[in-house]
């Protein structure tokens, strides 16, 4: 079973997988692995980014 990583693209939530990379034309696999790692870290921004406005507006409440 491939691993579902989360993209953010603007606020639309896409889940892709290791088989989806690989569909598209990213044969290898280390390759593969490195793009998820990205859209993992990428997530992790995005949810920290989020997390900040949600803090800030709650704050001038």
């Amino acid at each position: 079973m491939a691993s579902c990583q989360d993209l953010w693209i603007g606020r639309v939530l896409v889940d892709i997988t290791d088989d989806d990379l690989e569909e598209i034309g990213i044969g290898s696999y280390d390759e593969r692995q490195d793009l998820l790692l990205e859209i993992r870290k990428e997530k992790l921004y995005s949810d920290l980014d989020e997390l900040s406005k949600l803090k800030a507006q709650n704050l001038r409440e």
